[in-house]
């Protein structure tokens, strides 16, 4: 059953090698299909990251390479790819890219969030504040993924997760908020209201 499209993102605070690997499985599963990968990863010294999250997206593409692509996606990530590169002629202090044959980095400058054409394309931003409340403002947010996690119920969204766990909810989570197998449960309450 589908569910329609959904946006998920990061917030890392600790801008590690191990957070670098674990956005990578977060953006590289299901290449980038599921509702809850990454798109946008904001953090903390954000090109610095962006450098080790695309060391570990190749890393990840040699172990799991990635699957081929409908040709309307393809177009959008050649698109995107040839726009940076417009940018960063233009701005080369705002603008880095990364790619490979299966993945491709962004780091730009600004808060800004900017939906991925997907096939394993990822932004990287600055985590500066105010990140939640522009999140509060996007229409299909699926999740946010943090490291270090901690719970953080001021954030917005259905679903809140370590960073590395995107596409491993537990069985009885409720997706955008319902409870999708709610539905195929039966119940039976004894006793009146009084």
């Amino acid at each position: 059953m589908g569910h329609g499209h959904g946006v998920g993102v990061a917030l890392v605070e600790d801008p590690s090698e191990e957070a670098a690997e674990l956005a990578a499985r977060d953006v590289g599963e299901f290449d980038q299909a599921g509702c809850l990968s990454l798109q946008t990863v904001f953090a903390r010294e954000p090109r610095i990251f962006a450098e080790r999250l695309a060391g570990a997206m190749a890393r990840y593409e040699e172990r799991f390479p990635r699957g081929e692509l409908e040709l309307s996606a393809a177009g959008g990530i050649w698109n995107l790819r040839q726009e940076v590169r417009w940018a960063m002629a233009q701005e080369c202090e705002r603008w880095k890219m990364w790619e490979g044959e299966g993945w491709t980095v962004v780091f730009e400058e600004g808060m800004a969030l900017r939906l991925s054409p997907g096939g394993r394309t990822v932004f990287v931003r600055p985590l500066e504040e105010g990140v939640e409340d522009m999140l509060r403002g996007v229409r299909f947010l699926s999740g946010i993924g943090l490291w270090p996690y901690e719970e953080r119920e001021e954030l917005p969204g259905p679903r809140i997760f370590r960073l590395g766990e995107a596409q491993r909810p537990r069985g009885l989570w409720a997706h955008d908020g319902v409870l999708a197998l709610g539905a195929l449960v039966r119940r039976q309450s004894f006793g009146l209201v009084e």
